[in-house]
Parts: C-alpha cells; structure tokens; sequence
C-alpha cells in the first residue's frame, strides 16, 4: 500500500540514541501520560525510529482506558509500551503496520498483543 511504501527510507543514518529520550520526546509531542522506567541506547536512525515510537504512543492514547497513564519499560532485551484498553480484541492498523516497517529496518521486530484487557507492543531484537 502507499502509505506503508511511505514507511520506507532508503538513507538511514545510524547512531547511538537513548530510547527514553526518544519516547519521552514523543510522548510529550502527543500530549500523552507516561510512566517510563529504564534506559538504555541503540543504534538508529532517530528521526525514522521516532515515527515508529510517535505511531506506538497514538495508538497507546487512542485506546487506552480513561485515566489510565502508558507504561513503557526499556529492558536490557527489549522495549515494552503498554496500555490498559478494556478491549477484549484487537485490530492492528496502518500506525502498527507502519511501526512494524521501521523498527524492521532497524534490525528489530515488533510483537504486539492483547490479553486481560491490557494492549502491549514490544519491541526486541530480530
């Protein structure tokens, strides 16, 4: 699809950047609540891997319960965004996809799920 083709940047430029700063950043661009614990740096291409991350967070405060802040938890292994939905299913849309793509091209790979109500994105090595 065009919007997915959009996902795909040719000239990625590599760097080590922290995760939380990048999550932080977007999530305040989002006008989202937060509950971010640890740190660690990865090589990417920062303003691409922080679509994927801006995609992540929407969809986190679109579903997300009422009064509920997200959480996110950057491990030694992977980077885990959670929200609490209520929802008993769900339905991945173009912002996972698109997500999907870029954080493919940084040589990691994005699982998401749905159980007890609570929606999680991980993001871990491939």
């Amino acid at each position: 699809s065009y919007i997915l083709k959009t996902a795909e940047k040719n000239d990625l430029v590599f760097e080590k950047c922290s995760v939380r700063e990048v999550i932080v950043s977007e999530a305040e661009k989002a006008g989202a609540d937060i509950d971010i614990k640890g740190d660690k740096e990865i090589k990417m291409d920062r303003e691409y891997f922080s679509q994927a991350v801006c995609c992540l967070i929407d969809n986190a405060v679109k579903y997300k319960t009422e009064g509920t802040k997200i959480g996110v938890k950057i491990g030694k292994n992977d980077i885990r965004i959670t929200n609490k939905t209520g929802k008993d299913r769900f339905v991945p849309g173009t912002g996972i996809a698109i997500a999907e793509r870029i954080i493919g091209q940084h040589g990691l790979m994005l699982r998401t799920g749905l159980k007890d109500g609570t929606f999680e994105a991980v993001i871990v090595k491939k």
